[in-house]
């Protein structure tokens, strides 16, 4: 609703227009349904608040998984966050292969930061509509 995003903006110091407020909904509105769930909001609020772009978001997101600042992620790194976050759903016994050939990478075993980004871009819904 755009009257709880104004006000959430509002009290944050920033005096965004009506216009402006329905365009942000618009914007991060994945699912088209003129309301911004969880994610939705979220992805906002990082946006707005942190001042970083999806683009710049999806690159720290990389950059934390690679670890070893070798350019590129593996299977065994998706893994190991995977594993390491009780929250996230397990994903089944040659899932990780499947997700980086999804990605159409150059290596069948890595993926680089543009890689990383496509990738996201096509499986992650919120990412699909925007880009």
């Amino acid at each position: 609703d755009t009257k709880e995003v104004k006000k959430a903006l509002e009290q944050s110091g920033m005096t965004p227009t009506d216009d402006e407020v329905k365009e942000m909904v618009a914007r991060f509105d994945a699912d088209g349904n003129g309301t911004l769930e969880r994610d939705e909001w979220l992805e906002l609020a990082a946006t707005m608040f942190l001042g970083k772009s999806e683009r710049e978001l999806l690159q720290e997101a990389f950059k934390v998984l690679d670890k070893d600042n070798k350019g590129f992620i593996s299977a065994e790194d998706i893994q190991a966050v995977i594993e390491a976050m009780p929250t996230t759903p397990k994903v089944p016994d040659g899932g990780v292969p499947e997700l980086l050939a999804a990605a159409e990478s150059a290596k069948a075993d890595q993926l680089t930061g543009e890689e990383f980004e496509s990738l996201i871009e096509k499986t992650v819904p919120q990412h699909k509509r925007r880009r």
